[in-house]
C-alpha cells in the first residue's frame, strides 16, 4: 500500500507498506489506532504512544492538524494513507500528496 511514512527524526516520504495488520503494527511499533480526516486521509499510529512515552513526532504541525480539524499530537511513528469504506488504501502519488509531504517536512 502506498503511504506517507512519518518516522520520528526523519523526513516524511512517499513509501510502501503491506496492507496487513502485522505490518502496520510493526511500522508504528504497537497496536494501531486510526484517525480519519474529512478529506479521505487516515493517520495510522500507535494507540499506546502516550502510555509508552514515545517522542512527539514533530512532523505533525498546526497545518497538518488543521486538516483533521482538531489538535493532533502523535507520539512515535505514524503513516498517512487513503480510505475507501472501511478499508485502508493507497495514498495517490499526486500533487496533493506531494504538497502534504512538503508541508510535513517544513517543520523538520
Amino acid at each position: 500500500m502506498k503511504i506517507i511514512a512519518c518516522r520520528v527524526g526523519q523526513k516524511a516520504v512517499y513509501d510502501d507498506v503491506y496492507n496487513h495488520l502485522y505490518h502496520l503494527q510493526r511500522f508504528v511499533g504497537g497496536y494501531i489506532e486510526t484517525i480519519s480526516s474529512p478529506t479521505g486521509f487516515v493517520i495510522v499510529c500507535d494507540e499506546e504512544g502516550q502510555l509508552k512515552n514515545l517522542p512527539d513526532n514533530p512532523t505533525v504541525d498546526p497545518i497538518t492538524a488543521a486538516m483533521w480539524r482538531w489538535p493532533v499530537v502523535i507520539k512515535g511513528n505514524y503513516l498517512i494513507c487513503g480510505q475507501k469504506g472501511d478499508e485502508l488504501t493507497d495514498i495517490p502519488n499526486d500533487q496533493l500528496t506531494n504538497a502534504l509531504i512538503d508541508i510535513l517536512n517544513e517543520v523538520r
